[in-house]
């Protein structure tokens, strides 16, 4: 089941960014010539003399934005452009002040660019727009109510925080917001509004931002959302400054940055659907070159959500988010130089609530996003799928650590992918409160208490690095006092699935709960934990108890639960908190009976089993040391008789002694310590000629690999590659090779 959802979510995400990238393209085909071209060259706020004459002019002989708009919109399906003087300058007195009465609507196609000369030194000293509009109606500000509408430089702010300063509504489709300072002035105060940009259902095919720094929409300030998305689909919001002054540093908090939903129709019955909206891209390998956020990254930076897909639970109308959107390659919590900027106020990074069809980062470079702050980084409450793949939390876009999110990502339902993220440094890393969520692959440091915390039922977790959690490297419990959490998977049955937990405060993994609460743990190993490497806690798991083990050099044997699936595995030291490599298992037969055989082992090596019941239930660990095989009567042996592994019957010869020394591994060619590049090639070898090799990088699991051994496209910020030898018998290097790099 988890297989085929993570397999699904997947293929969908792969559409969605196809369809996104068509989007782009569609977007960035070359405009129309204008029809006509209006120049304004007044700061008053007069009307037209006659809208149907073509030319732009008032009473006093001047053309004003109110009276170019009012030209624009006659004749209809005309696209014109509205520009400005040289009068325009960025400087303080560079202000259109509205006068009483609402702009008029934009009713017609029209691009009004306040930069069309280029960008101007502001009031601010920053390059921005030439021109200020300031709003004093306690009303909406520009209105585009047609296709093809381009809003382009102007400072936007308002004295009566108005409800939107950009309102896009029905039909406005292929709409452009860019190179805009909407409630910042063009001194770079913080004047706060209601609203920044609102797109209404009809407003498809958004664009907001883009790619360069002119394209740079600056949204600070704003008592709702910086950006507000209602039933519209197909938007792309990149390269902006959200919740930060114009100089990319300073905070200026929204309420919430960026506030997509779906929209339930007044009067009509009906849905209208957000879907396919792209927030940031993935960023080029030059973007990642350095720590900034440019390209397509947006900032989103402060206030009490970044990106809220939940609705208005206030507001019937503003249901949660039912079609796609990806979140790829922004800063979360930092600003735009990738410093941690989120304040104590700072709840969620990104609050998926019920959000359908979720897409934050990817597994290529690039798409990723970085979470600083905050109590939680993503928080989804359900879904059809959402997926956090590829991102940093508590980890900075240099590499280095941030203070993180209280909590990584919390799965408070069902079905969440959770996948190849960097955690560092949070209270808990991640937190299933649902079912059947996939949480594998991750890297996961220095959690104050749990690494991941699971307290739903039928999760699965494998394949996760988990070091230094101040409590259980893994923890089970129920969502509340008297309830059960059951079902849970812990490890894998191959190597790359096993979960490696080392220096963990408490238990590698702990289950607590009531005794009807089967868990599985698989195959896991580490070493270095405070507590046992398997605690169950209350009664938990049933109060399995674990199984009789005796051991040999090549056999362990024993009693369990009949039925019950029996793991043997070796230890390094007789740590209760270690356990290195599986061995072997073996299914205890109707009489509780079970046997295992393995390549033979030193005697006194320690081994450890555990048990599984057919229910899931499985227990903790019981050990022993492996004495000598025994000179005869083994029945698994060659021959016949007492005779020995090559003997031929009888009392025959005691069997050749087997290569029980595990190689060892070492580096021979590595990156220097700081690199600017971003492809790195390792060549290693081992102490034993016939060995192979397994190889990782950062927080994926080990998988086999081959000298030289080259990773290309990575992304800045410090890594970690480990390699290991296994000899030709299987015997597995327990001291992997390291090499810490960092690419600048």
């Amino acid at each position: 089941m988890a297989e085929l959802a993570q397999e699904g979510a997947h293929a969908y995400g792969r559409i969605l960014v196809a369809l996104v990238i068509a989007a782009l393209i569609s977007l960035a085909l070359p405009t129309t010539v204008p029809a006509a071209e209006y120049t304004v060259d007044s700061k008053a706020d007069q009307a037209d003399l006659d809208p149907n004459d073509g030319i732009c002019e008032t009473a006093l002989g001047t053309c004003t934005l109110r009276a170019a708009i009012e030209e624009a919109n006659q004749p209809e399906g005309t696209p014109d452009k509205v520009v400005f003087s040289s009068l325009f300058n960025g400087e303080l007195t560079d202000n259109i002040i509205a006068g009483e009465t609402e702009f008029p609507r934009i009713d017609d196609a029209l691009e009004i660019d306040g930069q069309a000369s280029g960008q101007c030194m502001t009031a601010a000293g920053i390059e921005g727009p030439c021109v200020g509009l300031r709003l004093n109606l306690k009303a909406n500000g520009l209105v585009a109510f047609a296709k093809n509408v381009t809003i382009k430089g102007l400072a936007i702010t308002s004295s009566n925080e108005n409800d939107s300063l950009l309102r896009v509504i029905p039909v406005a489709e292929n709409f452009r917001a860019q190179g805009n300072w909407l409630g910042v002035s063009l001194a770079g105060d913080v004047d706060p509004m209601a609203e920044g940009i609102e797109l209404t259902p009809g407003s498809e095919v958004a664009t907001i931002g883009g790619t360069s720094p002119e394209d740079r929409n600056v949204i600070a300030g704003a008592k709702k959302a910086g950006l507000a998305i209602r039933g519209a689909s197909t938007s792309i919001i990149k390269g902006n400054y959200f919740g930060v002054l114009p100089d990319g540093v300073t905070p200026a908090p929204n309420a919430i940055d960026i506030a997509v939903a779906d929209w339930d129709r007044y009067a009509i019955p009906g849905i209208d659907q957000a879907n396919q909206i792209g927030i940031g891209g993935k960023i080029t390998a030059s973007g990642l070159a350095t720590p900034a956020c440019d390209r397509s990254c947006n900032v989103i930076a402060d206030g009490t959500v970044g990106i809220d897909l939940q609705g208005d639970p206030s507001d019937d109308h503003q249901l949660p988010v039912s079609g796609s959107v990806t979140v790829f390659g922004n800063y979360i919590g930092f600003d735009a130089t990738g410093a941690p900027l989120a304040s104590d106020t700072r709840r969620y990074g990104i609050y998926a609530g019920e959000a359908e069809w979720v897409f934050v980062g990817n597994d290529e470079p690039g798409t990723g996003n970085f979470f600083s702050g905050g109590l939680y980084g993503f928080y989804g409450e359900g879904g059809a799928v959402w997926r956090v793949e590829g991102n940093g939390f508590g980890l900075g876009p240099a590499g280095s650590p941030v203070p993180p999110p209280a909590v990584a990502a919390v799965a408070a339902c069902c079905g969440a992918i959770v996948n190849g993220n960097a955690i560092r440094g949070s209270a808990t890393g991640i937190r299933l409160r649902g079912s059947e969520s996939v949480v594998e692959a991750n890297s996961i440091q220095e959690t104050l208490a749990n690494g991941i915390l699971v307290e739903g039922d039928d999760n699965l977790v494998a394949g996760n690095e988990i070091v230094g959690a101040g409590g259980a490297g893994v923890r089970i419990q129920g969502p509340a006092p008297g309830l059960p959490a059951s079902g849970n998977f812990i490890g894998g049955e191959e190597i790359d699935a096993e979960n490696e937990i080392t220096e963990s405060g408490g238990a590698a993994i702990q289950v607590d709960g009531l005794e009807a609460s089967p868990n599985e743990v698989a195959r896991n190993h580490g070493s270095g934990n405070g507590g046992p490497f398997i605690d169950l806690v209350g009664g938990a798991n049933e109060g399995i108890a674990p199984p009789v083990i005796s051991a040999f050099q090549s056999k362990a044997e024993g009693t369990a639960t009949p039925g019950a699936l029996v793991r043997v595995f070796r230890k390094a030291s007789a740590e209760g908190g270690e356990l290195s490599s599986f061995l072997a298992q073996a299914e205890a037969d109707v009489s509780g009976k079970w046997k295992a055989t393995y390549a033979s082992l030193p005697v006194g090596t320690i081994l450890a089993a555990t048990q599984t019941k057919t229910t899931g239930a499985t227990s903790e660990l019981a050990t022993t040391s492996a004495a000598a095989d025994p000179s005869g009567g083994g029945g698994d042996k060659k021959g016949g008789g007492t005779g020995g592994e090559t003997g031929g019957g009888g009392g025959g010869s005691n069997p050749t002694p087997k290569d029980l020394t595990p190689p060892d591994t070492k580096i021979t060619k590595a990156p220097p310590k700081k690199t600017t590049k971003t492809t790195v090639q390792f060549k290693f070898t081992a102490t034993e000629a016939g060995s192979s090799f397994q190889c990782k990088l950062d927080g994926k699991p080990f998988k086999p690999c081959r000298s030289p051994k080259t990773y290309k496209s990575l992304e800045p910020g410090k890594h970690l590659f480990k390699v290991r030898a296994v000899d030709a018998v299987g015997n597995v290097d327990p001291t992997p090779a390291k090499r810490t790099f960092t690419i600048d």
